[in-house]
């Protein structure tokens, strides 16, 4: 198996020569040219016009010295053309089917211990492959990647599978059945078949149980979908579970547990699981998840807190402030993270309050009791002095989302907590701190 590379040509043609064409036979004295090649034309002339498309790629077939013919496909029907004449080139560099996919290898998923196999499955859409209505399967235009493991250097082949729908086999009267629907490649050069093709989707219907089975997956198949057929057809026939997703480099896609992979993957690839909203990396030997909306729900639900929020308003509560009225009173508050709220608020007395209880105010959320907390008030706008900072508190003996305490500077020298009557007309309370919630 000789090294290969992959490049584009600049020129990439080589002229073999100018046929004259009669009786879909093309004559070029000592053309060179052998069963299966490749080759391409211009310089059109006559009846061959219309028929033959420049720069198109049509194989030779009936090679003799100085004469051959073509078809559109290889090993596919003669090309009819009554007369004319083309140029004809070959193709430079010429690659063997089995180079190109050796090649076409670098864009799958490895899965298997093969250093040039692949994944099998389907590429990643957001619709389904396979489809079933009432007793109608359908399958989608689709592209896959299909390994049959003729051998362990054979490679991937590249799938196109084209639309098309069957009938299911009727119903079982007792037991429930899981019908197959799979793909295949037949290649004379790795499985000695006489064949060149994708054959039809091969539809199977499974043996009706009442656990039913599949039909068994044969080696070197992808299976597009199995289907299950409940007894008697009641409910309807339904998809019970889709090809699985291949892909090339990038994060893998999975709907559930039975399409992680469990070999054949390269150490820091990631999988998407997407029943569970998990992101998966291979650490060499598993996959280990690393990132879930679960986990972070679970996160939280350990440590008692809720999601992460941007600013949010809220209105804070006084009491002891008897007759007492506020012409400004708003709050703002964020969750930087599982129990831990920043809080700010601003009030502005328009009412003077009365009373000697101790004023109280409250946060957006109840902070824990398990410790005071502290936090800073500034007071602007009482007698004298005429600005004063101080502090609030909330107690462990404390109940709810009530800051207990709000102290300040009473000019004296020390601190003493605000009453009722301390709360002015004009008076501008401003104060905020972090919490620890309950």
């Amino acid at each position: 198996m000789p090294n290969v590379a992959s490049w584009i040509n600049t020129d990439g043609t080589t002229v073999v020569g100018t046929a004259t064409i009669a009786s879909s036979v093309f004559t070029d004295t000592a053309h060179g040219l052998t069963n299966g090649t490749a080759v391409t034309f211009d310089t059109i002339t006559g009846g061959a016009i219309g028929i033959l498309v420049e720069h198109h790629e049509y194989f030779v077939r009936n090679a003799t010295t100085d004469t051959y013919q073509v078809s559109d496909t290889l090993g596919g029907e003669i090309m009819v053309i009554a007369s004319g004449g083309a140029q004809a080139r070959t193709a430079v560099p010429e690659y063997s089917a089995v180079d190109l996919r050796r090649l076409d290898a670098i864009q799958a998923h490895p899965a298997s211990a093969d250093r040039l196999g692949a994944r099998t499955g389907v590429r990643p859409h957001s619709t389904a492959a396979v489809t079933v209505s009432g007793t109608t399967w359908t399958v989608a235009d689709t592209l896959a990647w299909v390994y049959p493991r003729e051998t362990s250097t054979s490679a991937p082949y590249r799938v196109y599978i084209q639309s098309t729908s069957g009938t299911l086999t009727a119903a079982d009267g007792s037991n429930p059945r899981l019908d197959a629907l799979d793909v295949y490649v037949q290649d004379d050069d790795e499985d000695g078949s006489g064949q060149r093709q994708v054959p039809p989707v091969l539809y199977t219907a499974g043996t009706p149980a009442s656990s039913p089975t599949a039909p068994a997956l044969l080696s070197g198949r992808l299976r597009l979908a199995t289907i299950l057929v409940p007894a008697g057809g009641s409910p309807v026939p339904s998809i019970s579970t889709q090809a699985q997703f291949s892909d090339g480099p990038g994060i893998l896609p999975a709907r559930t547990s039975g399409e992680l992979p469990s070999t054949g993957m390269p150490e820091g690839a990631y999988v998407d699981r997407w029943d569970t909203d998990t992101l998966y990396r291979w650490d060499g030997a598993a996959l280990q998840p690393v990132a879930s909306q679960a986990a972070y729900n679970y996160w939280l639900a350990t440590t008692g807190g809720s999601a992460i929020t941007g600013w949010t308003s809220y209105t804070p509560t006084w009491t002891g402030i008897g007759s007492g009225t506020f012409a400004t009173n708003v709050g703002r508050w964020i969750r930087t993270g599982p129990k831990t709220v920043e809080f700010k608020f601003y009030s502005v007395v328009s009412t003077a309050g009365t009373g000697a209880s101790n004023v109280q105010v409250t946060a957006p959320f109840a902070p824990s009791r398990v410790m005071n907390q502290t936090g800073g008030i500034h007071v602007e706008g009482s007698p004298t002095p005429s600005l004063r900072d101080g502090l609030w508190v909330s107690f462990t003996s404390g109940t709810g989302t009530t800051i207990d305490r709000l102290r300040m500077d009473n000019g004296l020298g020390s601190v003493s907590n605000i009453i009722g009557t301390d709360l002015v007309t004009a008076l501008a309370i401003t104060g905020g701190g972090v919490i620890m919630e309950a």
